[in-house]
């Protein structure tokens, strides 16, 4: 987890030649484990472990559910359409809005009902805990 928020251009240049670390990745490295440790004291002040689970789990499966299907299937059907228009130069392409093609309209719904089940299981939850 620390490598992915450092991003170092190359591993090994976290250590100097005399095989110690720099200040700047050693501060780094404190912030983030302290960061860690403040989630996970919020968390305990919550109190309820399921009511936690039942947040996460609640995000968790309305993103995987409604949210990123519509995504995916938007961002290949463009990915698609630009080969076959990059092969046939004849191809125009007919948008509403400019933003959303007339075929990803459903994709768009099904992706606005997703974020919306996701909001209400964060409200519902977060009422519940603070009630």
């Amino acid at each position: 987890m620390e490598l992915a928020i450092i991003r170092p251009p190359i591993i090994s240049s976290l250590e100097l030649t005399n095989g110690s670390i720099s200040p700047a990745v050693s501060v780094a490295r404190v912030g983030i484990a302290r960061g860690g440790m403040c989630v996970c004291l919020g968390l305990s002040q919550i109190g309820g472990v399921g009511t936690v689970a039942n947040l996460v789990d609640g995000v968790a499966q309305g993103t995987l559910a409604f949210v990123l299907p519509p995504l995916i299937a938007v961002t290949l059907s463009r990915r698609d359409e630009g080969l076959k228009i990059n092969n046939r130069m004849d191809v125009q392409e007919i948008t509403l809005g400019g933003v959303l093609r007339s075929e990803e309209f459903r994709q768009a719904g099904l992706g606005m009902f997703g974020i919306c089940v996701v909001l209400s299981t964060s409200y519902f939850t977060a009422a519940s805990m603070f009630a």
